[in-house]
Parts: C-alpha cells; sequence; structure tokens
C-alpha cells in the first residue's frame, strides 16, 4: 500500500487529507476503490464544477493540484473499539508528526478525515512545526455522513480554489 501511496505523492503539497487508517478490508483510496475515495472524487466533481476524472485520472488530477492522503496510522485500525483504538491513535502521532517532516513546505491546510482523529492529527502538525496551518476535520464518508462530507469538503475546495491553493481546472 506505502508504494502505492508513494506514487501519487506531489512534488509540492497544497492540501493533505489525514485519514485514521487504512481500512482493514481490502480498500484504500489510491487503489481507487474506497467509500473515502468515491466521496472525495465526487466532493470534487461537485467543488471543481468540471470532470477531476474517475479511478486513475482523479487520482492523477489529486496528485496534479498538490493533494495528498496521509493516515494517522500506518496499520489498519477499524476493527479496534475503544481503548485500543485510542491507544493506536496516541501511538500515531509521533510517527505522522515524522513523516509530516518530509515535506519541503507546509501545506495550505490539513483536511482531517474522521472527527475521532482531530485532536491526534493536530498534535502531530503541530510537532512538525505546522501549527500555524489551519486543520479542517470532517467526518468520514459512512454511517449517513457521505452527504455532510462531500458538502464540507466541497466548501472547503471552493475556498481553496479562491484562494489559488489548488487549481479549478480539472486538465
Amino acid at each position: 500500500m506505502q508504494d502505492l501511496r508513494e506514487r501519487y505523492r506531489p512534488s509540492r503539497l497544497s492540501l493533505l487529507f489525514v485519514g485514521e487508517s487504512p481500512p482493514i478490508g481490502g480498500t484504500f483510496f489510491y487503489a481507487g476503490n474506497s467509500n473515502l475515495f468515491n466521496y472525495t472524487q465526487q466532493a470534487f466533481a461537485q467543488a471543481i464544477g468540471t470532470t477531476v476524472g474517475h479511478g486513475r485520472a482523479f487520482l492523477d488530477y489529486f496528485r496534479r493540484v498538490g493533494c495528498y492522503l496521509e493516515d494517522l496510522c500506518v496499520e489498519p485500525v477499524n476493527q479496534l473499539r475503544g481503548a485500543p483504538r485510542r491507544a493506536m491513535h496516541r501511538d500515531g502521532i509521533l510517527p505522522l508528526s515524522k513523516r509530516l517532516s518530509t515535506w519541503q513546505d507546509a501545506p495550505h491546510a490539513v483536511l482531517v478525515v474522521g472527527k475521532s482523529v482531530g485532536g491526534s492529527v493536530a498534535v502531530a502538525a503541530d510537532a512538525a512545526g505546522w501549527g500555524h496551518v489551519p486543520v479542517f476535520v470532517l467526518p468520514f464518508p459512512a454511517m449517513s455522513h457521505q452527504e455532510r462530507y462531500m458538502s464540507e469538503l466541497s466548501g472547503i475546495l471552493v475556498q481553496a480554489v479562491r484562494a489559488s491553493w489548488i487549481s479549478g481546472k480539472a486538465t
């Protein structure tokens, strides 16, 4: 999975998305086969107003405009509940801050996907020297939160285009 993720790492980072972890079920954002991928692509299409592509074409667009998805935890945690899951979140803070520190420049914004990891991601971003970067916490697009995720993400993306953080052109 890490090789696939690295294939889509942009040279310049504009918006960093941070999720909880890769899912245990075999789906993966960068494989183009997860709910997060589908609803993120739809939100981009709504916000940008033109086709941003599907599948690999969307992943290429996502990279081209400086977007990247990282995870707080590198191993799946969605099968865990309660204290063990929260412990994994805490244990993921330092490694995430080290991965964030590998970027030459901080992004314009960090978009956290999943309210349960918002605090941990903010601590990691601060530890990486990104305390000045705004952090937006979005609901994970599942269990009836899909429309809210797309609506909130679309609003942020419209702002990002207006501020020239990302291009409003799909091609």
